[in-house]
């Protein structure tokens, strides 16, 4: 998967190849994503937080088992994309600005430390 890094400050776009999320299968079509395919329901936001990237993965088009907040450390891509969060549709992930929290929603309004 390649992404680009826009750092606006400094007028630069880097290119970076990162590992394939196990989010990206396909995953069987279900009767609820009807109008268009699942394809179309399915969403996976990245947000770079210090050396990490954190993939935001959510949407009815996917099975609630992969739903859910996955980071990757780009210090060590050896471990790959890691499960924060699993099986939970969550909703507006916001990162600290040291990067060791981030809040969602979920059933209610959450926080996990990230650095422990």
């Amino acid at each position: 998967m390649t992404v680009w890094l826009a750092d606006f400050d400094a007028h630069t776009v880097t290119e970076l190849d990162l590992p394939i999320g196990h989010w990206v299968a396909d995953h069987p079509e279900r009767p609820r994503c009807f109008s268009c395919g699942c394809g179309c329901y399915r969403r996976a936001d990245l947000h770079l937080v210090g050396s990490r990237i954190y993939a935001h993965v959510r949407g009815i088009g996917f099975p609630r088992s992969v739903r859910g907040l996955y980071v990757l450390d780009l210090a060590d891509e050896v471990l790959g994309w890691q499960g924060l969060i699993e099986g939970v549709d969550l909703r507006a992930p916001v990162f600290s600005p040291s990067g060791c929290r981030v809040a969602y929603q979920a059933d209610r309004i959450r926080d996990m430390n990230l650095c422990e």
